[in-house]
């Protein structure tokens, strides 16, 4: 099914997607550079630089299809940036509450613990106004969502990212 825009779409929506494509190639280009620099791809003597350059690729081909999706009215493109603003939302909230174990395994930080904990409490909640964005009435029926759908699926993508990160978590322990 095609896009279908009922009304103009809001400004905000256009900077979301908007910052969404500069991000996503931004990111597709640095981790395109880390792969060119590294001269060479071998997955077992640097897995975690591997790790990061794919995690990179990820994020910014789903941030260009954020972006795609947004500006060309998709429903899919909606369903995209809730799901990476929630999980924006675990993510950060994950940091906020594990930065003291990365204290303990590397040291001190550079800035102080404290500014870790500003910027990951600062971040979670713009990604959880973000989310709530999302779910406005404006928002969701620029996108064909009626609310019961939108309100679902934004919890199912909580509880899946919640998942993602509490195995990435145990992953690490047991990895490392």
């Amino acid at each position: 099914m095609g896009p279908i825009t009922p009304n103009p779409r809001p400004a905000l929506l256009t900077a979301i997607a908007a910052f969404h494509l500069v991000s996503g190639i931004s990111l597709i280009a640095l981790a395109a550079a880390g792969v060119v620099s590294a001269g060479e791809w071998v997955l077992i003597p640097n897995l975690a630089s591997n790790v990061v350059t794919i995690a990179m690729f990820g994020f910014g081909i789903h941030n260009v299809l954020v972006s795609v999706g947004l500006f060309s009215g998709f429903r899919w493109g909606w369903f995209l940036a809730q799901f990476g603003f929630v999980l924006a939302v675990v993510r950060n909230a994950m940091g906020f509450v594990l930065i003291e174990n990365v204290k303990d395994e590397f040291g001190e930080l550079a800035n102080g613990v404290e500014v870790y904990f500003f910027s990951y409490v600062a971040r979670a909640i713009v990604a959880m106004v973000l989310t709530q964005y999302m779910l406005t009435r404006t928002v969701s029926d620029q996108y064909r969502v009626d609310e019961n759908t939108a309100r679902r699926f934004t919890l199912v993508a909580a509880v899946v990212c919640i998942l993602l990160a509490a195995t990435a978590y145990v992953l690490r322990r047991v990895l490392v």
